[in-house]
């Protein structure tokens, strides 16, 4: 008996490493080169000095489509109380001079291009 038990054992372990894998429900792609801008506009990543303020409230979001002279749309929330937002410009210049106009905003942590970044 005390002989069965490890070779069960071994033939179990080697009967799990025979098994066909298990195909991924959600296969993992290489990631894609990401552009700031969208058909929509130019993805952006905007974090508020104050964590209570919160773009879902439309007020505070129409206060910063004043400041930025450009429509905005709340893409989604991310960690750390930022957001990712689209600014709807018609060019690079346009988008630029939005984020400056944010930039230059005393309730404005940060905002940047939303754009995977690589090093070389």
């Amino acid at each position: 008996m005390k002989t069965a038990l490890p070779v069960l054992l071994a033939v179990l372990a080697l009967a799990a490493c025979a098994a066909p894998p298990v195909p991924a429900s959600d296969p993992v792609q290489a990631p894609r080169r990401a552009s700031p801008a969208t058909p929509a506009g130019f993805g952006t990543m905007l974090k508020l000095k104050d964590p209570k303020l919160m773009l879902e409230d439309k007020a505070q979001l129409d206060r910063l489509v004043q400041v930025a002279g450009a429509p905005i749309e709340l893409v989604r929330r991310m960690s750390g109380d930022a957001y990712v937002i689209r600014l709807v410009v018609a060019d690079e210049a346009a988008y630029r001079a939005a984020l400056a106009r944010l930039r230059a905003n005393p309730s404005v942590e940060y905002v940047e291009p939303d754009q995977v970044l690589r090093t070389q």
